[in-house]
C-alpha cells in the first residue's frame, strides 16, 4: 500500500494545472476510503439521503423510524432466550412498528413483541409474526 501512495504523489507533483491535481486528488481520496472499507458508509449514507427526499414523512420522523428499527434488531440478537433460527424484520413507519417473520411458538412471539412495545418512541405495535 505504501508503495501505492508514493506512486500517486508522485503522479500528482508531476502532473501540470490545477484541474488534474483536483481530480486525481479526489481519485486518491475515493479510492483510500474503498481500499479502507468506507465505501458500505458512503453507499448507505447516500441510499439514506435519497430515501428522505423521496419520503413524505419529516427528517425526524425518519430517524426515529430507523433509530427504533435498530433498536428492535439489537434487542432481539441480544435476547438469548430465543431460538437462534428465528426470522423476524422489523418496519416503522410514524413509530408504528410491523414485526413480520417466522418464530418457533407463542412465547417467542410475545416476547419479540414485548420487547419491541418497550423502545422508546413506539406508539403501537401490530405483530404478524
Amino acid at each position: 500500500m505504501g508503495s501505492y501512495m508514493m506512486a500517486v504523489l508522485w503522479i500528482i507533483q508531476e502532473l501540470q494545472g490545477k484541474k488534474m491535481r483536483q481530480l486525481v486528488t479526489g481519485l486518491v481520496i475515493s479510492i483510500t476510503l474503498v481500499l479502507a472499507g468506507c465505501a458500505a458508509v458512503l453507499v448507505g449514507g447516500t441510499a439514506a439521503g435519497v430515501s428522505v427526499v423521496h419520503d413524505r414523512r419529516d427528517s425526524m420522523v425518519v430517524f426515529k423510524d430507523k433509530k427504533i428499527e435498530f433498536a428492535a434488531i439489537a434487542r432481539l440478537r441480544e435476547n438469548k432466550d430465543l431460538n437462534p433460527n428465528v426470522r423476524v424484520r422489523f418496519t416503522s413507519y410514524n413509530q408504528v412498528v410491523l414485526i413480520t417473520g417466522q418464530v418457533f411458538n407463542v412465547q417467542e412471539r410475545e416476547q419479540i413483541q414485548q420487547q419491541t412495545q418497550s423502545i422508546p418512541d413506539v406508539s403501537k405495535v401490530v405483530n404478524e409474526l
